[in-house]
């Protein structure tokens, strides 16, 4: 009994510490603002509406979003929801080892085995594109099926439960029903070939076609369409059915048409080349299926029950063009969730096929199977020591870089929104603006002049430039742009976020300085032998030309206001004949529509002004008139006489506009 307990006891240690770093990684890019509008934001006004939506609408949630009615649960959380989203969802997912501990058990007959692969679940390389990629809800789908399996082999009164645990968990997500039924096809074949006195088990398995036929049929439109005409039953299936269909199956409208799919044809190629592309295809969907079953070592093509609840998916690769199935993309994203449950069922009971019940036998595939999947986390796990070498690079510094600061800032901007409003103009690293009434609205397109509020945060520049779906392909910096120049005004600037409000005339009501620090480590030097230790050393350079003595790799950006630039540097030895200049530069959206290149800064910075031997603070100031990207700030010379080191510089806003 006690050696059961220290298992359970080493599990749940591990489980804490997945918990714990996972919980860490989804929070700091939620502080970070590295979460998005068009997913985690769906998902915050889908459990909205999942509660708002009638009884009719709540019976549509119930059957093919349910999970969404579990999320609503955190409604009352207000702002807050989103951060208790993302840890929710990361102790869900996490839970799986304790049902798989429990399964393998039984199967294995060893609690080593057992806990080898509860713990390799924890670090299985695909459950990280699901744990990273903001809150989905079919991530809820792996945990609870696998407890309903588990349930299910506890016999007794358990089965009892198993039964509608299952049925549920393919009401999460529309689609999912295809495991449950699976499931029950093979409980009726194994009453029908192996014991007819089963007859609990016949029961559950037509229990589990019967109800998962009839849930798929209703999302899909087909019951309805037996109360509407024929080319409205696509319209009258669940909004979130019609819309997975038209997105990630490319299901066409029309009941003859229901459950085709548009296989998208290989670009036209030159003679010879078209088989190429079609190598490229198999290739790409051998791989997407290959490093899911690599850590497993593919135990789960040795099931009879699991391996062919694999084929749905394999279907979907090579019929579905949706990118996000295929590699490499699938591993980054919340896609593997599709096929955890039955890649880890498949995974105990593989190992038991080899095992053929010795513990020992049983103890070294599970050691395989934990030696493999650390293996493959250190490559594509995102605290893995070797992911930058991977086509999975998380970037995990730079994404889980944060300043609460910011946040708060980004926030108390979103509250000045008033309540009621729709129509809203916002860059897709917002989903904090939902939910709200009618919030759907602002998931589709608006048009920038159909705006009554514009929200831009200028902290991460892949948000601002990039062509954004929220506001019909353009992107923020145009839209804030043009906004600046058509009558909107500006309501607030706090900590890199601009409120503005069509026909607003006051002035800047809330207002929060944010500043850049860079030191030398980030900066590109001119020359990479001017890299010292911690700070850049330029020496007698003597170029012909005016050239900036080092480059930051970060697009700088900068809302309207006035900003303090300061160098830390120091003049060892430095003649009077040194010519230097402080550039600050970038690009605005000009009346056509073009990037435009403004200087913002360009001023001399006389040598007097830099004491010999010791560091110092040179600090400029300038103005920048509208919203201005792609932004730079270095030291520009020409001649250096004497030895210039430069520690770094920092930018600091001082007032809005």
């Amino acid at each position: 009994m006690r050696r059961n307990v220290a298992f359970y006891i080493v599990l749940l240690a591990a489980y804490a510490a997945y918990s714990a770093a996972w919980s860490y990684i989804t929070l700091t890019k939620v502080y970070g603002l590295r979460v998005t509008l068009g997913d985690l934001g769906i998902i915050v006004q889908g459990a909205w509406d999942s509660v708002h939506s009638g009884v009719q609408g709540f019976v549509n949630y119930l059957t093919g979003q349910a999970a969404l009615l579990i999320y609503a649960l955190f409604l009352p959380l207000g702002p807050h929801m989103i951060e208790a989203l993302v840890i929710f969802q990361t102790l869900w997912l996490g839970a799986a080892a304790f049902p798989i501990f429990a399964i393998a058990r039984r199967y294995l007959r060893s609690d080593v085995a057992a806990l080898m692969l509860a713990i390799s679940y924890l670090i299985y390389f695909p459950l990280a594109g699901v744990n990273w990629f903001d809150v989905h809800r079919q991530a809820l789908f792996p945990t609870l099926f696998i407890t309903s399996y588990y349930l299910y082999l506890r016999g007794g009164r358990s089965r009892y439960v198993s039964v509608p645990l299952m049925i549920f968990s393919s009401m999460l997500r529309f689609g999912y029903e295809v495991y449950p039924l699976w499931f029950g096809i093979t409980l009726v074949g194994y009453w029908a070939l192996r014991d007819r006195r089963e007859r609990f088990g016949l029961a559950a398995g037509l229990t589990l076609i019967v109800v998962s036929l009839l849930l798929a049929a209703y999302n899909v439109g087909i019951l309805t369409s037996l109360f509407t005409s024929p080319t409205k039953a696509i319209q009258a299936a669940p909004t979130s059915v019609s819309s997975t269909a038209s997105t990630y199956l490319r299901l066409t409208p029309g009941l003859s048409q229901l459950l085709s799919i548009n296989i998208v044809a290989p670009p036209v190629a030159e003679p010879g080349h078209v088989q190429l592309l079609y190598v490229r295809g198999y290739v790409v969907d051998a791989l997407t299926i290959g490093l899911s079953l690599l850590p497993v070592l593919f135990l789960p093509l040795l099931s009879w029950r699991w391996a062919p609840a694999l084929l749905p998916f394999i279907a979907l690769l090579a019929f579905s063009s949706y990118w996000g199935y295929h590699y490499p993309y699938f591993f980054r994203f919340e896609y593997p969730s599709i096929i955890m449950a039955p890649v880890w069922l498949g995974t105990v009971e593989g190992a038991a096929v080899i095992s053929r019940g010795s513990r020992r036998v049983a103890t070294y595939v599970a050691a395989g199977v934990l030696v493999m999947s650390a293996v493959t986390a250190a490559f594509f796990e995102p605290y893995g020591p070797l992911n930058y070498m991977s086509f999975t690079d998380y970037q995990l510094s730079q994404w889980t870089s944060f300043n609460v600061t910011y946040y708060e800032s980004m926030i108390d901007v979103i509250n000045m929104v008033p309540r009621n409003a729709t129509m809203i103009a916002a860059q897709d690293n917002m989903p904090e603006l939902l939910p709200r009434p009618d919030g759907d609205v602002l998931l589709g397109c608006i048009e920038a002049n159909q705006s009554q509020y514009i929200v831009v945060n200028v902290i991460h520049s892949l948000y601002l430039y990039y062509d954004n779906t929220d506001v019909c392909g353009e992107s923020m910096l145009e839209v804030a742009d043009w906004a600046l120049r058509s009558g909107y005004g500006i309501v607030a600037e706090e900590g890199g976020t601009m409120l503005l409000e069509r026909n607003y005339s006051g002035g800047v009501v809330a207002f929060r300085p944010y500043s850049y620090s860079y030191g030398a480590g980030d900066l590109w030097p001119l020359f990479t032998a001017w890299y010292g230790k911690g700070y850049i050393n330029v020496t007698n350079f003597h170029y012909g030309r005016f050239e900036g003595l080092f480059a930051e790799p970060h697009a700088l950006n900068f809302l309207p206001g006035r900003y303090n630039v300061t160098f830390y540097v120091m003049n060892d030895g430095l003649s009077p004949s040194t010519r230097l200049y402080a550039v600050v530069t970038g690009y605005y959206l000009s009346g056509d529509g073009l990037l435009t290149p403004i200087t913002l800064l360009n001023e001399s910075v006389p040598v007097s002004l830099l004491p010999q031997g010791r560091w110092v603070r040179l600090t400029l100031s300038f103005y920048s008139p509208t919203l201005v990207g792609l932004g730079s700030v270095t030291l520009l010379s020409d001649d250096v006489n004497g030895t210039l080191l430069i520690r770094g510089f920092s930018l600091t806003q001082t007032s809005p506009s």
